[in-house]
């Protein structure tokens, strides 16, 4: 799957509106579109299982401008 676009959301935790969030991004018709999410620790649980592809990159504890960047440079 090609996809067209590269949502990054950088944050400290899966957090409850994270989830929230990926879960509305699920409902979107449109799925030629990765969600790449950098968090400060690897999470533990297993990943849901989206329609679109989601990325998860860990990072130290850092600003989230630096987290974007990090996202950006990965996937460049």
């Amino acid at each position: 799957m090609g996809s067209n676009f590269n949502i990054i959301i950088p944050s400290i935790k899966l957090s409850e509106e994270l989830k929230y969030t990926l879960n509305k991004l699920n409902k979107i018709k449109y799925k030629k579109f990765m969600v790449t999410i950098v968090l400060d620790k690897k999470i533990s649980h297993k990943k849901p299982i989206y329609k679109f592809r989601l990325n998860v990159l860990v990072s130290k504890k850092t600003n989230m401008s630096a987290k974007r960047n990090l996202a950006v440079k990965t996937y460049n």
